[in-house]
C-alpha cells in the first residue's frame, strides 16, 4: 500500500532557502518511508546548491548523444564502470552523482519540467534543446522508469490545442 507514497521537490522549497541541501532531504525522506521523488524544477531548485549542479549536468549531457548519454545512465545507474564513456572534464560531475545515487538508495526520482507547452514557443530551436537536456536529466535520474513531466503552471491566453 505505502510503495507509491512520494514527494514533489517544491514542497522542500522553503527549507531549501534556509540552507537544507536537497541531498539531505531526499536521504531524510527515502529514511522516512518515501519512495517517488518527482523533482519540480523551477526558481526554488535552480537558486540551491543541487539547481547549480543540475545546470552542470545539463551544460555536459549536451556533449553526449542521446545514445551515449543512455550508455553512461545504464552503467552508472547498474554501478558500473562508465568512466571510459564519460568525457574527462565530466569526471566530477558522475562521481557527485554516484555520492548523490548512494545517498538515496531505494528512491525512485522523476522530473518536472515547468515549460509553456500550451502555446507556440518563441525559439523552437531554443525550446527543442531545453526540452532534450530534460529528457536527459529524466533519463539520467531513473534510467529504469524515466518519467518527465511538462508543468504548465502560467497559462495565459488562448490555448493553442494544435500547437500543445
Amino acid at each position: 500500500m505505502f510503495e507509491k507514497i512520494g514527494v514533489v521537490t517544491n514542497s522542500w522549497a522553503r527549507s531549501m532557502e534556509n540552507g537544507t541541501r536537497f541531498e539531505v532531504l531526499v536521504a531524510l525522506f527515502v529514511r522516512n518511508g518515501f519512495r517517488h521523488i518527482e523533482v519540480r524544477d523551477g526558481e526554488y531548485l535552480r537558486r540551491s546548491t543541487f539547481g547549480l549542479f543540475i545546470g552542470e549536468i545539463e551544460q555536459c549531457s549536451s556533449c553526449y548523444s542521446h545514445q551515449d548519454w543512455q550508455r553512461v545512465c545504464d552503467l552508472l545507474s547498474a554501478g558500473k564502470a562508465y568512466d571510459k564513456y564519460v568525457q574527462k572534464e565530466h569526471l566530477p560531475v558522475f562521481e557527485h552523482l554516484v555520492v548523490l545515487f548512494q545517498a538515496s538508495k531505494g528512491a525512485v526520482f522523476s522530473y518536472a519540467l515547468s515549460h509553456k507547452w500550451l502555446s507556440k514557443p518563441s525559439d523552437i530551436e531554443d525550446d527543442n534543446d531545453h526540452l532534450s537536456r530534460a529528457i536527459k536529466l529524466a533519463y539520467l535520474l531513473c534510467p529504469r522508469q524515466a518519467r518527465l513531466r511538462l508543468v504548465d503552471l502560467d497559462v495565459s491566453g488562448p490555448v493553442q490545442t494544435q500547437t500543445a
